[in-house]
């Protein structure tokens, strides 16, 4: 019997498996798809509400703002009621900012349902981590968490052509309704198909009381390796985000007068090399080179292309399009960033541990847009659209920011004065 019943078992922890990190990659391409919608249908909410560059900025600046809100209290919620409750009842959240959003009338109240989702959708990327990490080692967890952030992309693909089309044919209003409707499915899933710990383990005691959680984010700070992954985390994915989900579309229409199904396309490129850079780059820490020298690597290869950006005085759409895509390809690092911050702390630990590196990158998520909304509007215009000068201002900006974390990250390495934490190595 003993027999008979060990391969039945393989197998439901196979199924189990396999509908876990289907469901991982439903919740990250969701949260990839949520806070791009803004970029893609910026030209339209600019003549239906008035959303000029400042504004743009603050509503995508204020749905980072959201996420770095609750960075502190969903580590504390993760480490002790378990990434599938609080994130199946956060999303209910974001379901109806979405739906407020539909029924605005001015831009404030929009840039209100954007806090609303923001709050709603926080805890998806850092609960993939955490999750993730419960289950798989080392290696294997590279590969999995890389090959999840990979797949997530197909919602950036999802929020670019496929939404310009969908915004076409029945209205940006629309759209929302039925990116609400979509939330509450999503939420429902989470709370059926996700799984914290095999079902071997459970949540860590010390994690529900006070003093663990006190003692808990204590040692979070205190962790060796933890300042080189913070100053990283705070322009890695934060660069790549404000390029592609707030000012690529823009910059297509103001500077080159395309329309949306010509933008549309071209940010589908955009995507599409980002989702190839998080695959190949995560599948090269894994398994070649490891985290921390793909992490500089990219980060330079980013650098160099943003500042070609930024300094070409007037590029044809090609050379254009195609430093946006070298800078998408090349700047898709941020999750290795990630993956090697949470290798750093035990699963008593998990949840505060990567919010708070979430914190820095959330951190600089929300401030990048803001910043670089007001140098574009700095330099409008005469229409009050935005200008070529303003927007290479803006790129140049972002450029300078990732510089200079690479250095600061690649200096702390090489001294030594930081635990380096190799892939594949011991994770704690």
């Amino acid at each position: 019997m003993k027999d008979v019943g060990e391969p039945k078992e393989h197998v439901r922890l196979g199924a189990r498996l396999l509908i876990l990190v289907a469901m991982l990659m439903v919740m990250t391409a969701f949260s990839q798809f949520i806070r791009t919608v803004v970029g893609t249908l910026a030209p339209i909410l600019r003549s239906d509400l008035g959303l000029d560059a400042r504004l743009l900025g603050l509503a995508n600046g204020g749905f980072f703002i959201a996420f770095l809100v609750m960075q502190l209290p969903l580590g504390i919620l993760f480490d002790r009621h378990g990434v599938r409750r609080t994130t199946a009842w956060l999303t209910y959240l974001a379901a109806l900012g979405s739906l407020l959003g539909a029924i605005c009338a001015e831009p404030w109240s929009f840039i209100a349902s954007r806090i609303l989702v923001g709050i709603g959708s926080a805890g998806y990327f850092m609960g993939t981590l955490v999750v993730a990490g419960n289950w798989f080692r080392d290696r294997r967890f590279v590969s999995i968490v890389s090959l999840v952030y990979a797949v997530s992309n197909l919602g950036t693909l999802a929020a670019t052509a496929p939404l310009s089309l969908a915004n076409e044919a029945v209205g940006w209003r629309t759209v929302l309704v039925v990116i609400a409707l979509v939330t509450v499915i999503i939420a429902v899933g989470i709370h059926f198909f996700v799984h914290d710990f095999p079902s071997h383990a459970s949540i860590p005691e010390n994690a529900a009381t006070g003093a663990g959680l006190v003692e808990g984010w204590r040692e979070v700070w205190r962790t060796p390796g933890i300042t080189p992954i913070l100053v990283m985390a705070a322009t890695a994915y934060p660069s790549m985000s404000t390029l592609l989900a707030t000012w690529a579309a823009p910059y297509l229409a103001d500077v080159y007068h395309l329309d949306s199904a010509a933008r549309g396309n071209l940010l589908l490129l955009f995507a599409s090399m980002q989702v190839l850079g998080v695959l190949g780059w995560g599948q090269l820490a894994a398994h070649r080179a490891g985290t921390s020298k793909v992490i500089v690597g990219c980060g330079a290869g980013a650098v160099l292309a943003l500042t070609s950006l930024a300094l070409w005085p007037s590029p044809s759409l090609f050379l254009a399009a195609g430093l946006f895509a070298a800078s998408c390809l090349l700047g898709a690092f941020g999750s290795l960033v990630l993956m090697e911050g949470r290798q750093l702390f035990p699963a008593r630990i998990a949840g505060r541990g990567v919010t708070a590196i979430n914190l820095a990158q959330v951190g600089g998520s929300a401030v990048l847009p803001i910043v670089t909304g007001a140098i574009a509007g700095w330099l409008p215009a005469g229409d009050g659209s935005g200008s070529a000068m303003g927007y290479r201002l803006s790129f140049g900006f972002i450029a300078a920011c990732l510089l200079t974390s690479v250095a600061l990250y690649s200096f702390w390495r090489q001294s030594g004065s930081q635990t380096a934490i190799a892939t594949g190595g011991k994770r704690y």
